[in-house]
């Protein structure tokens, strides 16, 4: 079983190229969630393409984390060929990887690793509406991919609009 270990806010600095972070991970008043985007390359391939080793990784990440999981993780394979993005125009590469979904008492949690690309990437949503030790799922899901390089997102999701009285 992997686990992460303890990491603090300076340790994560030291672990990630932060994309967009805030500085407590609070949510903005009217936020009803937020979403937390673990974007992973250079995993180990032998990890990313077993859907059996993700899935567990993913019940494991629930407890690592503090959610409280809800049903079984659900995987699966995609793609068949060349990748189409959504405007229609093939970029040459194999769309060819796995979803694995696990479902939380709060949300959810997706992973989406590609390794028919070199890069060997994975990219891991919370999306939940507690709250969740960032520092915490980047170690661990870090560790547990065997990524060389990690990015970090953490925003607001659903924000509602304010209601005129």
């Amino acid at each position: 079983m992997t686990t992460a270990p303890d990491t603090d806010q300076d340790e994560l600095a030291g672990l990630v190229d932060p994309i967009v972070t805030d500085d407590s991970h609070g949510l903005p008043q009217g936020a009803w969630s937020r979403i937390i985007v673990i974007s992973m390359s250079g995993c180990d391939y032998d990890f990313i393409s077993d859907p059996r080793a993700v899935a567990d990784c993913l019940s494991q990440l629930v407890n690592e984390i503090g959610m409280r999981p809800f049903g079984e993780p659900i995987s699966f394979t995609f793609g068949q060929g060349a990748l189409y993005g959504n405007t229609g125009i093939q970029v040459g590469i194999e769309a060819i990887g796995d979803q694995h979904h696990k479902l939380i008492e709060t949300s959810n949690i997706t992973v989406h690793a590609n390794h028919a690309v070199p890069e060997h990437t994975a990219f891991v949503v919370i999306n939940t509406c507690s709250e969740c030790n960032v520092p915490a799922a980047v170690a661990f899901v870090s560790k547990a991919f065997g990524a060389t390089k990690t990015a970090v997102s953490v925003n607001a999701l659903c924000i509602a609009p304010p209601l005129d009285d």
